[in-house]
């Protein structure tokens, strides 16, 4: 199934489930850890059955899922967010 994203500009890109897995990295995550967020992140997407979907709506998929990992990830990629919603 193909999905859309739309960004907070409004803006539309195809979903790409690398993205979500190099954000977990980024946060601290090892390899196979963040490829796991990806997946589940993924998964709760397509089970939703929509053809396009938020970027809030998966930045706080990405945030649940880092929680459930690695608080010290989730609160980096929390702030980092926090960084990006003042620009």
């Amino acid at each position: 199934m193909e999905i859309t994203v739309i960004k907070r500009d409004g803006s539309e890109e195809n979903y790409d489930m690398e993205k979500i897995a190099r954000v977990a990295q980024a946060a601290g995550l090892r390899p196979i850890d963040a490829e796991e967020v990806s997946k589940n992140v993924t998964d709760w997407i397509e089970e939703r059955g929509a053809s396009k979907i938020k970027s809030t709506e998966i930045r706080d998929k990405v945030f649940q899922e880092l929680e459930k990992i690695d608080s010290y990830a989730s609160g980096l990629y929390a702030w980092y967010q926090s960084t990006k919603d003042k620009s």
